[in-house]
């Protein structure tokens, strides 16, 4: 988890970083566009999924839950920094839970047929959440290579 914070926190420097290389003219719009695309969409095995998101709803409606259900995400918007997802969570204060060929709903967290889980505007759109996992480690080790590659290019 440690690793991770470090990591989210490495890569909001460096687009701070691309950032300010957009303001020197540095990049296009259309290439800070592609960055901003890139470095906020994982690969779907560090995405949340509804089942997981189903699991802790369950949980919470039962009220038979202990300390050690939760899971370890990274939260949209910011995307800074890795937390606990509890049942006890304020994302499951509402008792909603629908299940249909095109839209999938458990309380505040949403989906379409991607079954990845949202926050936001419906469906698939909104804000995704990002699990804390060996996969979303490995991406953000790639980020940060390409941003560095980007940033090093530009400079000159």
């Amino acid at each position: 988890m440690n690793n991770i914070n470090i990591l989210l926190k490495n890569i909001s420097n460096l687009n701070k970083q691309i950032f300010k290389l957009y303001q020197k003219n540095k990049i296009t719009d259309k290439e800070l566009d592609q960055w901003n695309h890139y470095s906020t969409s994982p690969p779907k095995n560090a995405s949340l999924k509804m089942s997981q998101v189903k699991k802790l709803f369950k949980l919470r409606q039962s009220g038979n839950y202990k300390n050690n259900d939760f899971i370890l995400v990274i939260e949209p918007q910011n995307y800074n920094k890795v937390s606990k997802l509890t049942p006890k969570n304020m994302m499951f204060k509402k008792n909603t839970f629908i299940k249909t060929t095109d839209k999938y709903v458990i309380s505040n967290f949403h989906s379409g047929k991607s079954l990845l889980a949202h926050s936001g505007d419906g469906g698939d759109h909104g804000d995704l959440w990002w699990l804390a996992n060996d996969a979303m480690y490995r991406w953000l080790q790639r980020v940060i290579k390409k941003a560095n590659f980007l940033i090093n290019n530009l400079k000159n």
